[in-house]
This record gives C-alpha cells, structure tokens and sequence, in this order.
C-alpha cells in the first residue's frame, strides 16, 4: 500500500464520519442516534488504525531507502576489494595487495571496519609500511641488515 492509496481510504473514511456526524446533530430518533454513535466509535477507530499504517509504511520507506543505500555503498567497496588479493609478503605481513599498477598494499584491519586505506612507505630498515588511518604498522619488505663498521675507517684526520 503506498502512502496516495493510504490517504484516500483516510479521507473517505472521513467524509463517512463527517457525514455521519451531520445527521446525529439533526433530529433523529434516540435508537437510530445510538447505532449512528457506534459506526462513528468504529469509523473513528478505522482512521487511527489508518494513520498508524501510514506511520509505520512511512518508517519502512524510509529504512528501506537507507538499506538500498548501505547495499549500494557495500556492492562499490567490494567492486573495489576485488582488484585486490590477500598475500603474505616477504616481510611476513599478510595484506590486501593490488592486481594491477601501481602495486600498493591496503591495511587489512581497517578493511574489516569497511574502509580502504593504502598502506605508506615508511622507508625504514625495518621494511615497515604503515596505515595512517589506524596508525598500524605492517612488516612488508623483508628487514634490512646494517653494513657492518669498519673498524679501519677514519672519518677524520
């Protein structure tokens, strides 16, 4: 039932009673006003039944505009999530990483949270990337050793 058909109905309903409530003022019998009372008690009861369907049918449109959205922002996160696969990288850390150019990674934990943020080079020995989001670091690249020191080396004369 859509809200116009709603209306209708509540304003038919209406002009019954409206009509109803003209002949009880005329004079009419005291048996005939009694029964005419009743049909209006029940028509009465009718238009609120009517007006609280249309409430709710108006909630339902409403929340169901707002599931329709989510399903349509959901159906676009995942369109995006499946340019991506899930890899473990030579660091260790296990991503999100990109199917085509340029190759980024995306931080697993906020994909859970529904977000899709690319993961930043620190550029660092450690081979850390990092979400600027939820500021976790990732081991990505495999962890870089030091050039030893040399010991015959004199930086200064």
């Amino acid at each position: 039932m859509d809200a116009t058909l709603a209306m209708a109905a509540y304003n038919g309903l209406k002009f019954a009673k409206d009509s109803l409530t003209t002949i009880v003022q005329g004079k009419v019998e005291i048996d005939t006003q009694t029964r005419i009372l009743a049909a209006l008690e029940k028509l009465g009861t009718a238009q609120d039944a009517l007006f609280q369907m249309r409430d709710e049918m108006f909630s339902l449109q409403v929340e169901n505009q707002q599931l329709k959205s989510e399903a349509e922002q959901n159906k676009k996160r995942q369109e995006k999530l499946d340019q991506y696969e899930l890899v473990k990288t030579t660091g260790g850390a296990i991503v999100h990483r990109s199917k085509g150019e340029p190759l980024h990674y995306l931080c697993p934990s906020c994909i859970n949270k529904g977000q899709l943020e690319i993961l930043q080079d620190n550029r660092t020995m450690s081979g850390t990337f990092r979400c600027t989001a939820c500021a976790a670091d990732y081991p990505i690249n495999p962890r870089e050793n030091r050039p030893p020191i040399r010991k015959d080396y004199a930086p200064y004369p």
